[in-house]
């Protein structure tokens, strides 16, 4: 279950340009997801500096 999450992070960051977006698909996607700290450093992984 874990890798098919990271799997569907990683194909949400290919389909955004920033943190902000990927976190909004990311909530859209996984709405019952309430890792909000985790979504923040996953955001700064695939967007650092954005």
């Amino acid at each position: 279950m874990k890798i098919e999450y990271l799997k569907g992070l990683k194909n949400i960051a290919i389909k955004n340009v920033d943190a902000a977006g990927f976190k909004a698909a990311v909530q859209s996607a996984y709405p019952k997801y309430s890792g909000l700290n985790y979504l923040d450093m996953s955001a700064g992984m695939f967007f650092p500096g954005k």
